[in-house]
């Protein structure tokens, strides 16, 4: 019986030194980057997840929308109109505000413009894209935006109306408005 136990506790302790000797000469090797260790599935910070689920406080509005003939770098909108002809570049601006949050404003905007039968014919979407990000001292903050697009060749004549979608992802906040034009 005496010898039995011996044993057993021997081949315990020669485990336990196998194992002490093998982490001993991984770790050895990771220390002196003959191996390096690769982790199997991309890591997720569980620290950035928001457990309490509290609304951002903050505002998010589009003020102002214009269709014009014309914007300059300035963003002075020549001829105001909501009638195009076929073959017219349709400029837009229009005026953002939104609050800053942690003294950061982050705003993305997309446009969708579908035509007299119901169709989407242009569809721009910036997901992760943000057209306007800075720092800001203030609480709240006024961004203008202009752009063009056309209609492509032989557009039909009718009533055609854009979805401006903005969107500030520091608020979790989502604004869409449409705007209606007649091209003739």
């Amino acid at each position: 019986m005496i010898n039995s136990k011996g044993s057993v506790w021997l081949q315990v302790i020669v485990i336990v030194g196998v194992a002490a000797l093998t982490t001993a000469i991984m770790l050895l090797l990771i220390h002196f980057d003959v191996l390096s260790p690769q982790a199997q599935e991309q890591q997720v910070n569980v620290l950035n997840a928001e457990f309490i689920p509290l609304e951002r406080t903050g505002d998010l509005q589009i003020r102002q929308v214009d269709l014009c003939n014309y914007v300059d770098t300035k963003f002075n909108c020549y001829n105001k109109t909501e009638l195009f002809q076929r073959d017219d570049n349709i400029y837009l601006r229009f005026l953002v505000e939104s609050s800053v949050y942690q003294g950061e404003i982050m705003i993305a905007r997309n446009y969708r413009v579908i035509n007299p039968e119901g169709n989407i014919i242009l569809d721009l979407e910036q997901q992760n894209s943000y057209t306007f990000h800075q720092e800001s001292p203030k609480e709240s903050q006024a961004v203008a935006f202009a752009d063009y697009f056309t209609l492509g060749n032989n557009p039909q004549i009718g009533q055609y109306q854009i979805e401006i979608i903005v969107e500030n992802p520091l608020l979790n906040k989502k604004v869409t408005i449409i705007k209606r034009f007649d091209v003739g």
